[in-house]
């Protein structure tokens, strides 16, 4: 078989498996446990999200540093956060097996920090916070006015990243909320382009295509 032929049944090959993984893949989040385990058990096979000693601890708030950590991994910017000291990070209350991770995510603008060289890294994340993180590693801007952080949740339902229930101010955001949203970007476009989160990861080799096929 020549070299043509196979890299056009290559090229077939992956569109389906792509095809295959976003049409199984609902768009509603905590909507039934089998979502969200789902969720966990897609994320946990393509290696974006890594539990502790502790196991994932589904049930809890998130803090931001851990928001950012799952966000930078989504963003396929692990490895450049494993090799980063952290001599970036400006924020001086993100602990230090974190630093490199905040370091990627303010390099790369999905984290600004609150103006004190802060970010409230171990206090709780709500859904606007994880989404506007989320929308930024999309490569939407609030700075340049696609969305505003008071309308991130309105935006991100409008964009097909999550249902309406994040609405809601008194909804209490878990970490199994971060994991579905998280779920659901890998089949949402990015900015300006047609192009789907779990495509840009395998065309920039984050995500290997055998990876797809335990999906």
């Amino acid at each position: 078989m020549n070299r043509r032929k196979m890299h056009k049944i290559r090229l077939i090959t992956l569109f389906l498996l792509i095809s295959l993984f976003c049409a199984n893949i609902p768009f509603s989040s905590r909507a039934a446990f089998v979502q969200v385990s789902e969720a966990v058990s897609t994320l946990s096979r393509l290696n974006l999200i890594k539990g502790d000693g502790s196991g994932l601890q589904l049930d809890r708030a998130i803090t931001k540093q851990e928001s950012l950590i799952m966000l930078v991994r989504l963003a396929g910017l692990e490895e450049a956060a494993l090799n980063d000291d952290g001599n970036y990070c400006p924020f001086s209350d993100v602990s230090a097996w974190a630093r490199g991770y905040a370091s990627q995510a303010y390099l790369n603008g999905l984290v600004f920090g609150d103006g004190n060289e802060t970010m409230g890294a171990i206090g709780e994340t709500d859904a606007r916070t994880f989404l506007t993180f989320a929308l930024r590693m999309l490569g939407y801007s609030d700075s340049l006015g696609d969305f505003t952080y008071f309308n991130a949740v309105a935006f991100a339902e409008e964009t097909g990243l999550i249902g309406s229930e994040y609405a809601d101010p008194d909804y209490v955001f878990l970490r199994e909320d971060a994991f579905s949203i998280c779920y659901n970007a890998l089949i949402t476009p990015r900015k300006g382009t047609p192009e789907k989160q779990i495509e840009y990861l395998i065309r920039t080799g984050v995500i290997e295509r055998d990876a797809l096929l335990g999906t």
